[in-house]
């Protein structure tokens, strides 16, 4: 992982495409950055409030004008079909030729992009965005390029950002996302979970945040195996409490087989 080397001399354009949380979270950091950034959509009304709120222009996709970057921050469904539409808008103006057009997603493959385009990358930031005080900044940036000039373009972007980046190809950050999706969004979905608990037994889930946070801190330490972190029956192997517990989910199924299946996973690791 790179560390960030500073903002390029020239002030850089952007167009980013997209309305949604990265695309409002990289746009901030963009303008905070100095860049000439430019928010693009479909819908006039919804692309002038996102740009508003970040401090950016805007423009229709259709309409975009030439920059430096184009960034695709929309679903992952939609990336090939919107990397398309900028490929026809970039195909009969030369001032495009080294226009660098990237999307966001972990999982989509750089092939993807419009094999029209000249320039494609991939400008991944690995972190969730909530649209609650998003840092993009805070993203390490998993960058891709189509040749090596491309990568040390998206490269000297992240700088500007004060990212952290690596360049890493698609299947690598396919399972970096995976990775991810584990650490992550299951996690979430668990506290989930208790919150649900909680409330059906009247119980007040806030007597829960200080261990989730102690936790949360425990394993976000650099150099800390997160095995060596892991508590409760399942780890101590206290087959009675783990019992107790089943008892007490015997009447929802749903919960009944989450609680088994990742006690058994825990119990498998020996720790």
């Amino acid at each position: 992982m790179s560390p960030p080397k500073g903002s390029p001399t020239r002030r850089c354009s952007v167009t980013v495409i997209g309305c949604g949380r990265v695309a409002r979270a990289l746009s901030s950091a963009l303008v905070s950055a100095g860049c000439h950034t430019v928010m693009a959509g479909r819908d006039s009304g919804r692309v002038a409030d996102a740009a508003a709120s970040c401090g950016a222009g805007w423009s229709l996709v259709d309409d975009i004008a030439p920059s430096d970057y184009v960034i695709i921050a929309v679903s992952d469904d939609a990336v090939a079909e919107v990397s398309s539409r900028v490929a026809d808008r970039c195909a009969s103006d030369s001032r495009w030729r080294d226009t660098v057009v990237a999307h966001t997603s972990g999982t989509v493959p750089l092939s993807a992009l419009d094999a029209r385009l000249a320039r494609r990358g991939v400008f991944y930031p690995l972190l969730s965005f909530t649209g609650r005080d998003d840092s993009f900044a805070a993203a390490p940036l998993l960058i891709e390029g189509s040749d090596d000039t491309t990568s040390g373009m998206l490269s000297a972007l992240a700088a500007s950002l004060g990212s952290r980046y690596a360049v890493m190809g698609s299947e690598e950050r396919g399972r970096v996302h995976l990775a991810a999706v584990f650490a992550n969004n299951f996690a979430v979905r668990m506290q989930s979970l208790a919150f649900e608990l909680c409330s059906s037994y009247g119980i007040d889930y806030e007597l829960l945040r200080p261990l989730v946070a102690a936790s949360s801190r425990m394993t976000a330490t650099a150099g800390v195996d997160p095995h060596d972190c892991q508590t409760g029956p399942a780890a101590r192997g206290d087959i009675s409490t783990i019992e107790r517990h089943r008892a007490m989910l015997a009447g929802d199924a749903h919960l009944s087989a989450v609680y088994d299946l990742v006690t058994e996973s825990i119990m498998k690791t020996g720790k």
